[in-house]
């Protein structure tokens, strides 16, 4: 791996993407040799918004047949669960992920409207260095295990359908973590 790459956020609060997102949902963004969320939501109310930033969070990892799926809860507003499809990046984005070393394997959530393309919410948790390597290796496993970005998206999707969020949440090792000041 090369050297440590210290990110900087990609947006912070009040930041706009220049362009509103087709549709509410979830989305991952490789950053260097980790990852980002962004979470593009409409009707953002005070309370979601809170819980974004303040609320009791943790995350977990579970990985089944090369897919990571990463588990999400920030208050009583959010639960989540984001796949890493890594046939959907570029190469260049691919070989960064993979070859460098993060340093800290922060990852940073992003609350963005989905009505403006305004960034309302950030918040960041370090990933366990060692659940990070187990991510990476699991979307190298993408490579040869699956042709495509169709074939790696059903298979995710198979595996979502197949159980709900809180079984996966008992399958994965729950962290909490807190907002940052």
């Amino acid at each position: 791996m090369s050297e440590p790459a210290f990110r900087k956020p990609l947006y912070t609060l009040g930041d706009s993407l220049g362009a509103v997102p087709p549709s509410d949902g979830h989305m991952p963004v490789l950053d260097q040799g980790s990852f980002d969320i962004m979470t593009f939501a409409a009707g953002l109310g005070p309370k979601a918004i809170k819980d974004w930033h303040k609320g009791k969070a943790a995350y977990g990892v579970y990985i089944d047949k090369g897919i990571p799926i990463i588990l999400f809860s920030l208050g009583a507003s959010w639960t989540f669960d984001v796949y890493l499809n890594i046939h959907l990046e570029a190469e260049d984005s691919r070989r960064r992920f993979f070859e460098i070393d993060p340093g800290s394997p922060r990852v940073d959530l992003y609350l963005i409207s989905a009505e403006d393309g305004v960034v309302r919410g950030v918040r960041s948790t370090a990933l366990d260095s060692k659940e990070l390597l187990g991510i990476k290796e699991a979307c190298w496993d993408q490579l040869t295990r699956y042709a495509s970005k169709d074939e790696c998206f059903i298979e995710a999707e198979l595996l979502l359908n197949q159980t709900d969020s809180r079984t996966l949440r008992r399958k994965a090792s729950m962290r909490g973590f807190w907002p940052r000041n």
